[in-house]
């Protein structure tokens, strides 16, 4: 499925308050996303005139990424009971 993600919001646009960093757009008006290209996107929001229908998946409702870790990450070997196949 092709997303769209939302970076950040125009300060006094429409989308603020309704649109949050984060989100991810999977539709536009009676059309999804899927195969959609960025352009093609935004023709359709800047064709939709003064009602613009998104549907939208809630994204995090924080931006985690200025978190990094206090010290190494450890990763455990993942083990399979499947035989191994090269």
């Amino acid at each position: 499925m092709e997303v769209y993600n939302i970076s950040e919001i125009q300060p006094g646009s429409p989308a603020q308050g309704q649109l949050l960093p984060g989100d991810q757009i999977i539709g536009i008006g009676n059309q999804g996303t899927q195969g959609l290209t960025h352009m093609q996107a935004n023709s359709l929001i800047k064709s939709a005139g003064n009602v613009l229908h998104l549907t939208i998946i809630r994204g995090p409702s924080q931006d985690f990424s200025h978190i990094k870790p206090t010290g190494p990450i450890k990763f455990s070997p993942w083990k399979s009971n499947q035989p191994n196949h090269y």
